[in-house]
């Protein structure tokens, strides 16, 4: 590896920093270093931006303008006007990743794009790239919608350089599972002390994980909204005498929607602490708008967590 190659290490030395001094102050700061201004004052109209998902309409979703860096896609968005103050609520953005993208660049000298491609090929994700339109890559899915009348078809091409940190990325259900269960071993060395004495370092430190996963908002379902990550909250068992039944809370997920895709990753940690166990589901589809993949999730992680619970018995 060349020495001027950003690792792992830098990628989460940046994200351990931005834990330690402040999500909020760590990217303002990251931001005025490199000139780029956004208003303060909340109004309604960014308010709808991302809301237009209608299949034809000519939204920045179905943009197909190639951005040459992370600073140039700020341009789409840097002088809108905040949806609401911050803290107070809860709407996704993928423009929020890549503003955050923007501060890492700036925090590690590198690019995002450097930064993420050496993460993968440490972790032995193999089979994940940006999602650059001209490169040939094997196995590179195709992607459909359905018309009203549900029959199958072409997406249009569309850009993805103005998002590499919001949804601009290929991957596999094998790769996404590597990374969850990094995640889910960061989750269990941030609760076990044991862990730390076996030699084998978690991908996040306990602080920076803590920092991730506490949760910080509520949307409009009641789930807390954490850094990346839903969390639904909630112990495996509250009661006595429900050995051989099955919570659905105690998960964090994150979803995923894109012209012609749709994906969940799920991670349900086993809260006893006794070991490193849990269980990762991770699901991809070719299909825009593709809905109720997050019940699907559920229900297959409720399918290995009964399984465990049966064969303990």
């Amino acid at each position: 590896m060349a020495p001027d190659e950003p690792t792992v290490e830098d990628f989460v030395r940046e994200l351990r920093k931005a834990a330690e001094t402040g999500i909020d102050d760590n990217v303002k700061n990251l931001l005025h270093k490199i000139k780029t201004k956004y208003k303060d004052k909340h109004g309604k109209s960014s308010a709808t931006r991302h809301q237009s998902v209608e299949f034809k309409d000519k939204s920045e979703f179905f943009s197909n303008i190639h951005y040459e860096c992370v600073k140039d896609a700020l341009e789409i968005f840097k002088h809108d006007e905040l949806v609401a103050e911050p803290g107070t609520k809860f709407q996704y953005t993928t423009h929020g990743f890549t503003l955050l993208s923007a501060a890492l660049e700036k925090a590690a000298n590198k690019s995002y794009t450097e930064q993420i491609t050496n993460l993968f090929r440490e972790l032995g994700m193999n089979h994940s790239y940006l999602d650059f339109n001209f490169p040939l890559i094997t196995n590179r899915a195709r992607y459909y919608y359905r018309d009203p009348d549900h029959k199958l078809k072409n997406v249009p091409e569309v850009d993805n350089s103005n998002k590499w940190a919001g949804g601009g990325l290929l991957s596999t259900v094998t790769d996404l599972l590597i990374f969850a269960n990094a995640m889910l071993y960061s989750y269990h060395a941030a609760q076990q002390s044991s862990i730390k004495n076996n030699g084998m370092e978690p991908l996040l430190d306990a602080e920076t994980m803590k920092t991730f996963w506490k949760g910080e908002i509520s949307d409009h379902r009641g789930n807390m909204y954490a850094l990346g990550w839903y969390k639904i909250d909630g112990e495996d068992q509250k009661y006595g005498g429900l050995s051989d039944t099955w919570s659905r809370k105690g998960v964090f997920l994150h979803t995923g929607a894109a012209v012609g895709a749709s994906s969940v990753l799920l991670i349900k940690p086993d809260h006893n602490f006794t070991s490193t166990d849990g269980t990762c589901v991770a699901i991809l589809t070719n299909l825009h708008e593709c809905g109720e993949l997050t019940q699907l999730a559920v229900e297959v992680v409720e399918i290995f967590g009964s399984a465990t619970f049966t064969e303990t018995l």
